[in-house]
């Protein structure tokens, strides 16, 4: 689905049009709206809907103790400390600072890597710090914010 919302953004005109009156017959999603220039966007134009019957909301039944139990040992082992950690000592290589523009971020679960390796840069038990830019890095279509991340220790700004 993700390709295809790329090659989406990528179209214009009647290719764009063709992609969407296909997506449109085959998959049932609804129009979404960004205000970011670079999201993928299209004006929601009510009249072209079919009038469909409204889908039911079926309530998920709640989790068991063993299947929370599992979700929350699955977020303590992947994404730990020491596993953030290993992350951005992987990312670092033989550099001792990376900035955001130069991270590929290929999946979700490196994506929320980036997320949690920001949160937790302040904390004295990490090996790194991070320092914010002005502006936002889109790659592989995840939006992060330029950051420069630096090796504790290395005196900021060498390579």
């Amino acid at each position: 689905m993700t390709e295809i919302l790329k090659k989406y953004a990528a179209a214009s005109g009647v290719k764009k049009e063709k992609i969407i009156n296909v997506m449109e017959k085959y998959v049932c999603l609804n129009r979404q709206e960004f205000f970011d220039g670079r999201s993928l966007w299209h004006r929601n134009i009510k009249n072209r809907r079919a009038p469909l019957e409204p889908l039911a909301i079926v309530a998920d039944a709640p989790l068991s103790a063993a299947e929370a139990a599992d979700k929350l040992n699955f977020l303590r082992n992947d994404y730990s400390l020491s596993r953030i950690m290993e992350y951005m000592d992987k990312l670092f290589g033989d550099s001792n600072s990376i900035t955001s523009n130069e991270i590929d971020i290929e999946d979700n679960s490196e994506f929320i890597k980036i997320i949690l390796a920001t949160i937790r840069s302040g904390e004295r038990n990490t090996n790194y710090k991070a320092k914010f830019g002005d502006g936002m890095v889109n790659k592989n279509g995840y939006r992060v914010p330029e950051i420069v991340f630096t090796r504790k220790g290395s005196g900021e700004g060498r390579k």
